[in-house]
């Protein structure tokens, strides 16, 4: 299922924190994703409500591009960085 979304995750997480920013209204419950380049799962859930901002932690991911998605929307990359 497509929605109309828009979304932005952090560029760059240096924290162990990844932060999306949800830009328009995201209302239900939408399935969010986390894979690696090659496609590899490496984390899932839900967001449910009506959302603009959430943080997901990342800190046991290894330094590395990855790309988060919410539903069949595209997906953004984002780094993780070795602090």
């Amino acid at each position: 299922m497509h929605i109309n979304l828009s979304y932005s995750v952090t560029k760059k997480v240096q924290s162990s924190i990844l932060e999306i920013e949800i830009i328009g209204n995201m209302e239900g419950k939408n399935q969010f994703k986390i894979t690696d380049p090659h496609e590899k799962l490496l984390m899932c859930g839900y967001f449910e409500g009506k959302l603009k901002k959430t943080c997901l932690y990342v800190g046991n991911f290894p330094p590395g591009e990855y790309l988060f998605q919410i539903d069949e929307n595209k997906k953004e990359s984002f780094f993780v960085l070795d602090v």
